[in-house]
């Protein structure tokens, strides 16, 4: 007997409880956990803004380990979502987002392993090319979550701010000298950067959770201070500042979402 036949010899009323579960466990089982996509998408980003960190930053040291740490979270991060995946989401995670996956960490490894200027130039690029294409695949799967829960939505809004961190770092390292802003799927910093005031601002009024309340407040000080930055990248480039408090942004925003 299947399990919708085996509800009709329940009593009415606890046949309805009975569907009513069946209905919330069903939507359960095909939703990717929002909290572990919005992790996945800064992670994301955050390979493209190490990686082009140690190109634009004199090859530092520093940041060639945090490169190959971002690329070991980032690996990690994709099995927990496949790990929560079922159905047609785990399909599109498998079949279309792990070999995207591979190409983009095997790019973001080359970057900063190969002594070939050449070869870390076009390894480089193609990070931008991927990450955007990895970000789209997954977009689908951001509709399967709450927008509602404060913890997702500090952890999106570390996602986009590690976003625009990483699309400053990219035009800064750009040959074009950042005039290679509004490329294809690429965001533009002009609109970026007021969008996120606004953002940030409404989520101080939504979100009233002490937690969350210290994390945006201490989050919005360190935004002002490289927002101007961000939108004269064309000007005078000023890539460890704005890496630096762009890793102190997302840092305050997690701790906020614990």
């Amino acid at each position: 007997m299947t399990i919708h036949g085996s509800l009709r010899t329940v009593p009415t009323g606890l046949r309805c409880l009975s569907w009513l579960l069946l209905c919330l466990l069903s939507n359960t089982a095909w939703a990717v956990n929002a909290a572990d996509l919005a992790r996945f998408e800064q992670r994301l980003w955050e390979v493209r803004s190490d990686a082009h960190a140690y190109l634009v930053l004199d090859n530092a040291p520093r940041y060639r380990s945090a490169t190959l740490a971002s690329i070991q979270a980032l690996r990690h991060s994709l099995e927990q979502l496949q790990d929560g995946a079922t159905g047609s989401d785990q399909s599109l995670l498998a079949n279309q987002v792990a070999p995207k996956l591979r190409q983009y960490l095997i790019a973001a490894d080359t970057s900063v392993r190969t002594g070939d200027e050449s070869k870390r130039q076009y390894a480089v690029q193609d990070l931008t090319a991927l990450s955007y294409e990895i970000a789209a695949l997954v977009a689908p799967l951001s509709a399967e979550g709450d927008n509602s829960d404060p913890i997702v939505a500090l952890l999106r809004t570390a996602a986009q701010v590690q976003q625009i961190g990483s699309e400053y770092l990219s035009l800064v390292a750009s040959p074009a000298g950042g005039m290679a802003i509004g490329g294809e799927g690429n965001i533009d910093l002009n609109e970026a950067v007021p969008a996120m005031d606004r953002h940030l601002q409404t989520l101080k009024r939504r979100l009233q959770e002490p937690s969350a309340t210290a994390a945006l407040t201490e989050a919005e000080g360190k935004w002002r201070f490289i927002r101007e930055s961000l939108m004269k990248f064309y000007d005078k480039s000023v890539p460890f500042l704005v890496q630096r408090y762009t890793e102190q942004i997302v840092d305050a925003l997690q701790r906020g979402a614990v």
